[in-house]
């Protein structure tokens, strides 16, 4: 059994505006600490998480039947997104 988002777009939406601040945020201070300004975009490439696959039960659990009193608990589902930027030095 597996759980996932149904529509998950807002959230790696999010989570891309994120990590593409993050970036600008490292680059400006690594170009202040160079005495340079940053310059246009050269690149950007994506990389976005996608869940784990199931677990599978073992098979003394299934054997003993284990699998009809299981039970669900709450959990999260992460969505992550990696961006990697290149920027000119002006």
């Amino acid at each position: 059994m597996s759980f996932s988002l149904q529509d998950n777009q807002a959230l790696l939406e999010a989570s891309r505006e994120a990590a593409f601040a993050d970036a600008r945020a490292k680059a400006e201070q690594s170009a202040v600490l160079a005495g340079r300004q940053l310059g246009a975009v050269v690149s950007i490439s994506e990389v976005s998480a996608q869940p784990s696959p199931p677990v599978p039960f073992a098979a003394e659990a299934a054997a003993d039947g284990a699998a009809g009193r299981l039970s669900i608990a709450p959990g999260q589902q992460e969505v992550d997104v990696q961006v990697t930027v290149v920027w000119e030095l002006a």
